[in-house]
């Protein structure tokens, strides 16, 4: 039905013709009526053409945002996030999902507000690497600035600063999940089970430096697909992981 009222000018356009052109045939109607229902055809004729001009600037300015790849990548993809937005989204979230290597600095970064939101009754779910496994070892492979000690040393600091947080009387619970798997990717998802959850993605790379590497951003109202993507892949590589009882840290 609305496709075919796009064209209602044309139709009435042709009827007004038809119409005036059948009439003076039969000699029905003089030349004043004739001459109005011209001035009506081109004021017809006239708003059609605007409106076609119009659609054609549209479809113009969406090709040539298409054709601005650059432009579509940079608005995407980002080096830097904001931590001060990051920190109040966990505060207040209901349900934190964390997937990374190792949370060089991403656990002692956030750990006030990992107590917040403990105290609020969120449940926060972690997965990292296995220390002393095969994914340390190609994690220091991929890294350019870490050892293979080095980053186990700070997976077993970041273990000991989660077991203390889990030691703590709080209404949430944090668990931890490991994995001899090395991760495509780093995120940190606020309330994904949720409509308004959104998450930030950052992608590993490879020999370069960590605050240089690319990040976007999802919501689960505007990127559903993919935002229920990495939703479940998070809860798969969960599936996968072993669960780690805190109060088992040497």
């Amino acid at each position: 039905m609305l496709e075919k009222l796009k064209y209602i000018d044309i139709y009435i356009t042709i009827f007004i013709a038809a119409l005036v052109s059948g009439l003076s045939i039969f000699g029905v109607v003089n030349i004043k009526i004739v001459m109005s229902a011209f001035l009506a055809i081109a004021a017809l004729l006239s708003y059609s053409l605007l409106t076609n001009r119009k659609n054609s600037e549209n479809i113009r300015r969406i090709v040539d945002e298409i054709k601005s790849v650059d432009d579509i990548s940079g608005k995407f993809f980002h080096q830097k996030y904001d931590r001060s937005v990051v920190k109040e989204k966990i505060e207040s979230a209901n349900s934190i999902f964390m997937l990374g290597i190792n949370f060089s600095r991403t656990i002692d970064l956030f750990k006030e507000e990992f107590k917040t939101a403990l105290s609020n009754g969120a449940n926060i779910k972690i997965i990292m690497i296995k220390p002393e496994s095969s994914a340390a070892k190609m994690a220091e492979f991929r890294n350019v600035d870490a050892d293979y000690e080095k980053v186990n040393n700070q997976l077993k600091l970041n273990i000991a600063t989660l077991e203390n947080l889990s030691k703590q009387k709080f209404s949430g619970i944090i668990e931890l999940g490991l994995i001899d798997y090395l991760p495509p990717y780093n995120v940190i998802a606020i309330n994904p089970k949720s409509n308004n959850g959104n998450m930030i993605v950052r992608l590993f790379s490879f020999r370069y430096r960590n605050d240089k590497r690319p990040s976007f951003n999802l919501d689960a109202k505007s990127n559903s697909y993919w935002f229920s993507f990495f939703v479940e892949q998070f809860e798969k590589i969960w599936d996968c992981a072993d669960y780690y009882k805190f109060n088992e840290i040497e």
